[in-house]
């Protein structure tokens, strides 16, 4: 879950009860998603290939029954 202004719009409650269900506990926000496409577009990942890179601060490890 990425924090936009949309959360601004929440309870105090709802957002606490939002981000408790998220497993790292804290929201994303654009610049760690920018940090994000940056490696990806630098040399740092070079060795990468053929890889899907999720960031969703392991939301879907929950779907996927890994928490």
């Amino acid at each position: 879950a990425i924090w936009t202004d949309r959360y601004d719009e929440l309870d105090s409650g709802e957002v606490d009860r939002r981000r408790e269900s998220i497993p790292l506990k804290e929201f994303s926000t654009t610049e760690n998603m920018g940090k994000n496409v940056y490696y990806l577009a630098t040399d740092m990942s070079h060795p990468m290939t053929g890889s899907t890179v999720i960031v969703d601060g392991g939301v879907s490890s929950i779907v996927n029954g890994a928490y």
